[in-house]
C-alpha cells in the first residue's frame, strides 16, 4: 500500500446527499496509458487500467450523473458499487501509474521490433496483489 502512495494523487471521489463528487482529472494526464487504483478506508478496491485515464474517468463521472439509471458499459458496475459502499461525505483516493512508453525497439533480422508494455498483465498482476481487499475488478 505504501508504494501505492507514493503514486501521482490523481483525484478524490466524494460521496454527496444522492450523488458521486467525481472531478474532472488535468489534461496532463490525457493519453497517457496506465494502472489506476481506487483507494477506500485504506484498502485497494479497485485496480484498472486505461489508455486514457481523463476520459475513463470522463466516463464515471457521466455514469454518476445518470446514476441509477443503467447504461451498457463497464463504468456503471464501478458507480454502481460506489453508491452501495460509501456513505454520505466519506471518499475514495486515486492514484495512477503512469506507464511512459517509449519508442524503444530492438532489432531483430534486420527488422525494428517495437517494445511495448502489456497494461493487461501488469493489471492483473496488481489485482493479485490486492485481491483480499479488492470490491472490484
Amino acid at each position: 500500500m505504501e508504494e501505492i502512495v507514493k503514486l501521482p494523487h490523481i483525484l478524490t471521489i466524494t460521496k454527496e446527499p444522492n450523488s458521486l463528487d467525481i472531478p474532472n482529472i488535468s489534461t496532463e494526464y490525457k493519453d497517457i496509458p496506465c494502472v489506476y487504483y481506487l483507494l477506500y478506508k485504506n484498502n485497494v478496491i479497485k485496480v484498472g487500467r486505461t489508455t486514457d485515464i481523463y476520459s475513463r474517468f470522463a466516463d464515471y463521472r457521466s455514469e454518476a450523473k445518470i446514476y441509477p439509471e443503467h447504461k451498457i458499459n463497464g463504468s456503471w458496475r464501478t458507480v454502481k458499487k460506489l453508491y452501495e459502499i460509501m456513505d454520505v461525505g466519506e471518499t475514495i483516493e486515486v492514484y495512477a501509474d503512469f506507464i511512459k512508453i517509449k519508442k524503444q525497439y530492438e532489432i531483430h533480422e534486420g527488422r525494428r521490433i517495437y517494445l511495448t508494455v502489456d497494461l493487461r498483465k501488469t493489471e492483473k498482476d496488481e489485482q493479485d496483489k490486492y485481491r483480499e481487499t479488492l470490491l472490484l475488478k
